[in-house]
């Protein structure tokens, strides 16, 4: 129709004039999606990532952009400030977490955990606090942990594990004490606790 018609939506006001294409932009104020076959996940916009439901999370690719690293993972380039990680996963996927550098929290990982996936958490500077592996974790991927330097106190492998792959905790270099070998273990990479050097 001939005129400006004024238009509202919500607190939204707009005019149209004419044949006019009204576009309304909205801001996202939180993010979710699936993660797993049962797994969701939803950031808060306190920058919470929880990881909610049952089973194994899906692996993700290493990405690489120049000398930019980052995760296929839904959630890479969010700011991700803290990691909720709910009882029930039984799998963390692979590059999962992969240069999340905006993560500055301690890692609480659920009882339920059987693997961790190859550079789950590679990267992850801001990391911090002691590291407690659950003892229903009997495999844990290359890389897992690769630069977690934040990360403090003893390592305490799990009896169970039976797979260690290589530099999992290469440059973990804020971990102290003795590292014992579980009679279990049947596979070690190489560099796995290179530079850990407390």
């Amino acid at each position: 129709t001939a005129g400006n018609t004024t238009i509202y939506f919500g607190s939204l006001e707009g005019t149209l004039t004419g044949n006019s294409e009204v576009v309304l932009d909205f801001e996202a104020t939180g993010h979710s999606g699936t993660c797993g076959d049962n797994l969701t996940w939803s950031l808060n916009t306190a920058g919470t990532l929880t990881i909610t439901g049952t089973g194994a999370m899906w692996d993700y690719e290493w990405c690489q952009d120049g000398d930019t690293v980052y995760s296929s993972a839904p959630w890479a380039g969010l700011e991700i400030t803290d990691i909720a990680l709910d009882e029930g996963i039984t799998r963390i996927g692979n590059c999962a977490f992969l240069d999340c550098r905006t993560i500055f929290a301690p890692l609480s990982l659920p009882s339920t955990l059987q693997e961790i996936g190859d550079a789950a958490f590679s990267g992850c500077y801001g990391l911090y606090g002691e590291l407690y592996l659950p003892e229903s974790i009997n495999a844990i991927g290359a890389c897992a942990f690769q630069g977690c330097e934040g990360l403090t106190g003893a390592l305490n492998l799990p009896s169970g594990i039976s797979y260690i792959g290589s530099a999992v905790f290469n440059g973990c270099s804020g971990l102290t004490g003795t590292i014992s070998i579980p009679k279990n273990v049947q596979y070690i990479g190489d560099w796995a606790f290179r530079d850990c050097i407390g």
